[in-house]
């Protein structure tokens, strides 16, 4: 270990410190990514690939995180020069892919938001025919309070349903369903405030591990540096 005082060992605590955040933040997403995964279970006879898939990728980084945190404060308790470049490194990596990712993020979501309305309204087709698909949107409909995927005339032709014989899920008396009575908002608007409503939480959680990240790199390369001298 290299003999540190003053400044750098300041630096050195502060390291730790900023690992600790940065190792909260990653089990953070990692939470809300195991949410996401169990609430997407509801819904993946009526989501495609992509969408089901989207709570693992948080899951991922949640473990990134939390492993790279790990390494920051091994590498800083244990003042090893290998494994705070190491870790200033793959910092900065994931620092990067977070910047473009966010970026595609932003200029993909309206492309996103109407791929899940087609998806949704392909798996009316599938209504009738498959069960795992009704039980998808009744849990959708008794979860959101919502009927259909812009409103209850969605369901019109779907089989035999029609204004008077609706989905029991698409009114909060569960049987006996008919236009008057039904949720008037589709489905699709409450699950995509759903996913904006976690994906915030997610985001808020971004902002503030890029700002640790950030020093992290720098605090990681001057007590490196210290170390070497």
């Amino acid at each position: 270990m290299g003999d540190l005082s003053g400044g750098n060992l300041c630096i050195k605590w502060l390291l730790l410190i900023f690992n600790f955040v940065f190792f909260a933040g990653g089990v953070a997403i990692l939470g809300v990514g195991i949410y996401l995964k169990i609430k997407f279970g509801d819904f993946a006879d009526i989501l495609d690939e992509d969408w089901a898939n989207a709570p693992n990728l948080l899951i991922a980084v949640g473990c990134i995180i939390t492993v790279l945190a790990f390494l920051g404060c091994f590498g800083a308790w244990c003042e090893s020069r290998m494994a705070l470049y190491l870790f200033a490194a793959l910092l900065f990596i994931t620092f990067v892919l977070e910047i473009v990712a966010g970026i595609l993020g932003v200029v993909y979501r309206d492309d996103v938001e109407d791929k899940l309305q087609d998806i949704l309204k392909d798996s009316l087709m599938d209504y009738n025919t498959s069960e795992p698909v009704r039980k998808s949107w009744k849990e959708v409909q008794d979860q959101f309070d919502c009927c259909g995927v812009t409103n209850y005339t969605d369901f019109f032709g779907v089989g035999d349903l029609s204004s008077s014989n609706l989905p029991g899920s698409c009114c909060s008396a569960g049987s006996g369903c008919i236009a008057g009575n039904a949720f008037t908002e589709g489905c699709y608007t409450k699950l995509v405030n759903w996913f904006d409503d976690n994906y915030l939480v997610v985001g808020a959680i971004a902002i503030v591990l890029a700002l640790v990240q950030i020093l992290g790199i720098v605090f990681g390369c001057c007590l490196a540096k210290a170390l070497a001298g």
